[in-house]
């Protein structure tokens, strides 16, 4: 993986987790709470789950042969495994110029290896985007797609956060625990990250 791209996210990791807890009151951070279990029709929109990467269509969860069968290789140890009925968080997985973040489940009875599972989380950033198109839906675009974009696509988020000092904005839709879409936009309003969860707590 790119060193810079290593540095950069256990960086902006930690300041975050810093900002956000001692500004969790700060008048930019909007959180919704009362969410109803019935779906409305931008909320099925947005959870579908659904990307493009330079137009090879993916969703997750889906097995990690799914993402292998499109050219992707796990990046790490070839013979690191993953518990009976748990998830690797941390882990990345590579393909030409990319390394997104996933997290890679184990729904069954047996230890497997990483390659045998199913990735449930994938998260994309500016660093993926520089010469690929990635794109979630139809016409959500990392590096083009801006805030009011995206609001406009799916409605008011269920959490919203600026960092004033870095021009960050983190928006999620939430659906359940570990069932949520994160976009973050840089200063000028454009999207250069998302992070799509559909992890199961009950496998």
């Amino acid at each position: 993986m790119n060193k810079l791209k290593k540095i950069s996210i256990l960086f902006a990791a930690v300041l975050s987790l810093t900002l956000l807890s001692s500004c969790s009151s700060d008048s930019n951070s909007k959180e919704k709470s009362g969410k109803s279990d019935s779906s409305t029709a931008e909320d099925k929109t947005v959870f579908d789950f659904k990307f493009t990467v330079n137009g090879d269509e993916y969703t997750v969860p889906a097995s990690f042969k799914e993402f292998a069968d499109k050219g992707w290789v796990y990046d790490g140890e070839a013979d690191e495994t993953v518990p009976a009925h748990k998830y690797l968080i941390g882990a990345y997985i590579e393909k030409d110029d990319m390394d997104p973040s996933v997290y890679i489940m184990n729904d069954s009875d047996d230890e497997i290896n990483v390659t045998e599972g199913k990735i449930s989380c994938i998260g994309f950033d500016q660093f993926d985007m520089k010469n690929n198109e990635i794109k979630y839906g139809d016409n959500i675009t990392l590096g083009k797609t801006t805030l009011e974009e995206v609001k406009s696509a799916f409605g008011e988020p269920d959490y919203e956060n600026t960092l004033e000092d870095l021009g960050i904005t983190t928006i999620k839709y939430e659906k359940d625990i570990y069932i949520e879409v994160e976009f973050k936009f840089d200063e000028s309003g454009v999207l250069n990250s998302f992070t799509l969860t559909n992890q199961p707590t009950d496998f």
